[in-house]
């Protein structure tokens, strides 16, 4: 496994207690593997006040100070396989997550915008593009305007493009519903 460098700040803080809680993380994982015949699906993914850049993208990294190691070893022909992703979250009243942005190489395109984590999000008439070159900390008042969208509308073509591949692709495996057991089959494995 491939960790961060802030991962080993942590585990030089942390990590005798974390041998602790491994140990006792090991037995329930044992007894649920001798329970159900195999071992549980988990992924945890968390972020906290991260923004997307920060993830991934060793131009912003840098410019940061601290380097996350390449996790694709065998990347094709120098593309990344982060090369584009959508940003989808929980919208309060709404009827499931809605996409609040999409990143395609060095640029993001938001549809809804938050600025703080406690504000309200709101949903932009004109989407705001923002090159994460020139503003990796996607400052608002260095956000490009209207005009950009106009301007550097072949950018827009390419992400959707990359949208509209990447919902096709959930009418073959839909998101795991809310709630879902272990073991779970996507349905193109079934």
């Amino acid at each position: 496994m491939i960790h961060d460098s802030e991962y080993y700040i942590l585990e030089a803080q942390h990590g005798a207690r974390w041998s602790v809680e491994d140990k006792d993380l090991d037995q329930k994982l044992a007894e649920l593997r001798q329970k159900f015949g195999t071992p549980p699906n988990i992924i945890h993914i968390m972020f906290d006040d991260t923004p997307v850049g920060e993830v991934g993208i060793s131009f912003i990294q840098k410019q940061r100070g601290w380097e996350t190691p390449e996790r694709v070893p065998a990347r094709q022909a120098g593309k990344s396989a982060r090369e584009w992703f959508p940003v989808f979250q929980q919208v309060a009243g709404a009827a499931g997550p809605e996409l609040y942005a999409m990143k395609w190489r060095n640029y993001k395109l938001h549809f809804i915008w938050q600025e703080r984590q406690y504000d309200s999000p709101q949903r932009l008439v004109v989407p705001r593009l923002i090159d994460l070159y020139d503003n990796p900390q996607e400052r608002p008042e260095e956000a490009t305007g209207e005009s950009a969208i106009v301007t550097h509308a072949w950018i827009l073509h390419a992400m959707f493009a990359e949208l509209t591949k990447f919902q096709e692709s959930l009418k073959k495996d839909p998101p795991v519903p809310v709630g879902t057991s272990d073991p779970y089959a996507p349905p193109s494995a079934r």
